[in-house]
């Protein structure tokens, strides 16, 4: 093995380094992104108030019933 060899290797592995380290800074991205819309949706739309006011008025149905 010559020390080209091995520079080249080692150019490689820190290609292939960056080119992982990319994808996770993307993935992050984009789903720390998909989290804020999502957020936005629910307090528009207030799914989280409605459905708690749905789920309480079940339970308090079926203590009394």
């Amino acid at each position: 093995i010559t020390l080209n060899m091995l520079v080249l290797s080692s150019m490689l592995k820190m290609q292939i380094l960056n080119m992982a380290l990319s994808l996770v800074v993307t993935m992050l991205i984009f789903s720390t992104l998909a989290t804020m819309v999502m957020e936005i949706i629910y307090k528009v739309l207030r799914l989280r108030q409605i459905g708690l006011k749905r789920m309480l008025d079940l339970f308090r149905r079926s203590i009394l019933v």
